[in-house]
């Protein structure tokens, strides 16, 4: 079968369905800009997988602050690719019913998707431990305050993003 012949496919399908549901993963982001968390380049590889364990985190936050610092602050800047703007596109049409995706680097919502499940959070979101403050990233002034601050709260708490 052809590319094409795959695509047309795909759409026929897509058109014939009641309910489509989408669900992705980090390879979806890897053509914006994002590394995936497996390959042998991959966050993991480079960090090691503890490095989202909420104990490791607790032992030694400012490793993990370096990381947001070098890795997940990246996610705010980066643009939605093609694949991102299709999914919502075809949910404003009514194919696509509801995405579910493992992404924690928003490029979904950015995109115009609105029905998203998002099961591991995302990095725009950060929240301390200690009194609940919430900090939106997106905000140029609360995202200066978490740096400033070295990632504490104004009350002196933790912060950590809404990722699990």
């Amino acid at each position: 079968m052809t590319y094409l012949e795959k695509v047309l496919k795909l759409r026929d399908l897509l058109l014939g369905s009641n309910f489509c549901v989408v669900l992705t993963g980090a390879g979806v982001s890897v053509p914006s800009g994002i590394p995936d968390f497996r390959s042998a380049s991959g966050v993991y590889a480079k960090y090691g997988q503890e490095i989202f364990d909420i104990n490791v985190f607790k032992s030694n936050p400012e490793r993990f602050y370096e990381f947001a610092k070098q890795e997940l602050f990246k996610m705010l800047d980066v643009q939605p690719n093609e694949v991102h703007n299709l999914i919502a596109i075809l949910e404003q049409k009514g194919i696509v019913k509801g995405l579910i995706t493992q992404n924690i680097d928003d490029l979904h919502r950015r995109a115009g998707s609105r029905q998203i499940a998002q099961i591991h959070g995302n990095v725009r979101v950060w929240n301390c431990l200690r009194c609940n403050k919430r900090y939106e990233l997106y905000d140029e002034s609360q995202k200066s305050e978490l740096l400033v601050n070295k990632f504490r709260c104004s009350c002196g708490g933790l912060t950590k993003p809404d990722i699990h």
